[in-house]
């Protein structure tokens, strides 16, 4: 049997630069308003529901695309299909 490790948590792709401004700037130029603790809970929860996933998921796959994609298979693997936008 081999062993598999499991991929990163999404805030660890996005620890190479503070992304809260830019999550905000981003949501903000949507229309949405944006709460920084609001976006530190959806990362660090991982909710991927979330209006503001898609912003999340843009940072994370400009440097770390691969990673971003093995992470989001995790999630479907252990949350389930539904879950997990």
């Amino acid at each position: 049997m081999t062993e598999t490790s499991t991929p990163p948590p999404i805030r660890e792709l996005l620890d190479s630069e503070p992304y809260l401004p830019r999550v905000i700037r981003m949501a903000q130029a949507d229309g949405h308003s944006a709460q920084r603790a609001t976006i530190s809970d959806v990362v660090l929860g991982e909710r991927t529901t979330s209006k503001y996933w898609k912003y999340i998921e843009i940072l994370a796959k400009e440097k770390y695309p691969t990673l971003y994609e093995e992470r989001m298979a995790y999630l479907r693997e252990t949350r389930g299909q539904d879950k997990v936008a």
